[in-house]
Formats: C-alpha cells, sequence, structure tokens
C-alpha cells in the first residue's frame, strides 16, 4: 500500500502487503449457490442460480478470473493479440448482416 486506508474497519498500514484469495472468493458462499459445484447457468441472468443464496445480486467483483498485473490470463493476452489479427481478415472476406427476430 502506499498509503494507510481504512477499507470497512480494516486498517491497512502504508507497506502493507495485500493478498486476495482468489478461490475463496470466486467460491464465497454468501455469493454463490452450491459454491463447491460446476453450475454454468449462475451466469444467465434468468437462471435462479444468477442470484446469492439469498436471492439478491451477486457483487461484480465475487467472480474475478482474469484480473490483471503481473499474473494476469495468459488467455485473455492471448485473445486480445489474436483478435486484432483475425477480426479484421474475418471483416474483409465475409459480409455480416444482422438479423430481425
Amino acid at each position: 500500500m502506499k498509503k494507510d486506508v481504512d477499507a470497512a474497519g480494516l486498517k491497512i498500514r502504508k507497506g502493507d502487503q495485500i493478498y486476495i484469495g482468489m478461490g475463496a472468493l470466486c467460491n464465497n458462499p454468501e455469493q454463490w449457490q452450491s459454491p463447491e459445484k460446476f453450475i454454468p447457468e449462475r451466469f444467465d441472468p434468468k437462471s435462479p442460480f444468477y442470484l446469492t443464496p439469498k436471492g439478491e445480486k451477486r457483487n461484480p467483483f465475487s467472480f474475478s478470473p482474469f484480473l490483471g498485473g503481473m499474473r494476469i490470463c495468459l488467455g485473455k493476452t492471448f485473445i486480445e493479440e489474436v483478435s486484432k489479427v483475425t477480426l479484421p481478415n474475418l471483416l474483409k472476406k465475409f459480409e455480416f448482416e444482422l438479423e430481425d427476430h
């Protein structure tokens, strides 16, 4: 930390190092229904698993798999670079149209 901070009652001093346990964050039972299970529907807004166990909207930071900094996900960086080459080529070779439903 670059300066002293009071974060919701937790005092963090200048020079302290902070560790965020991503495993615990992404499996928080206050944010996720059955956090130990693989339930892809939890990301579908129409699914009952989309909400917390109390039926509230989840904290947007309760799932942050890519983050940033030194340990940023390699896949995120890779797809950003590949997209710069792939998308222009697709747009040049094909004609895309929006379809009314």
